[in-house]
């Protein structure tokens, strides 16, 4: 086999198993903060018009975007080698839209690409899973987050959890954050303003 085929193929593999990951790590995620696996629904994939794309607004996540620069990288990644991993969007209500619960700088680099269309995995979630999509799937792979992004997104999962009325969290560690890195979090988003404990700090907390 030639070696632009070989690699073409390494590609498409690698490209298909990091998709899988993105919503396998969700899904593993909901289920430790549920104690539930989420509900069935179903996907399709298709390319979608950049224009009926809204970012995500269900919840502040508090996720910054890539920098002009790392855009721009990013552009020129895209347009040499395509698109790797789709981005994953659920429909709004009451339209043609959809809304990115997952690739938002996938989409803006897109955008600056030159691009009209974006291969796109549409799930059907309510806003409890379209939370830890978007949550999860920033914690796990980008490793350069601020102690307040990180604060803020574990702010946004334990606010949707509270929701369902369920008010701890039975895990000692969860997307790699270990004890005393959750309490210098909860600790600065305190400082911050934007999150007050409704219990005192125990083990069962740990997010």
């Amino acid at each position: 086999m030639p070696k632009k085929a070989m690699n073409d193929l390494l590609k498409r593999r690698m490209s298909a198993a990091q998709q899988a990951s993105e919503l396998q790590i969700s899904d593993e995620a909901y289920e430790k903060l549920y104690r539930e696996a989420p509900p069935a629904a179903n996907t399709c994939i298709r390319d979608i018009p950049l224009d009926k794309l809204s970012p995500f607004f269900t919840a502040d996540i508090g996720f910054k975007p890539y920098t002009p620069e790392q855009l721009r990288a990013f552009a020129d990644q895209l347009n040499e080698e395509g698109l790797m991993v789709r981005i994953i969007v659920r429909p709004i209500a009451g339209g043609d839209s959809f809304e990115i619960l997952a690739g938002h700088n996938r989409t803006s680099a897109a955008r600056l690409a030159g691009w009209t269309e974006i291969p796109a995995e549409i799930v059907e979630a309510d806003d409890a899973r379209a939370i830890v999509i978007a949550t999860s799937t920033n914690l796990i792979q980008r490793q350069n987050l601020s102690i307040i992004e990180r604060g803020k997104a574990y702010k946004a999962l334990l606010d949707a959890k509270n929701r369902h009325g369920q008010w701890y969290i039975d895990t000692n560690e969860t997307f790699g954050e270990n004890r005393q890195k959750f309490r210098q979090l909860q600790c600065t988003t305190d400082h911050a303003g934007s999150w007050h404990p409704i219990e005192p700090y125990t083990q069962s907390h740990v997010l």
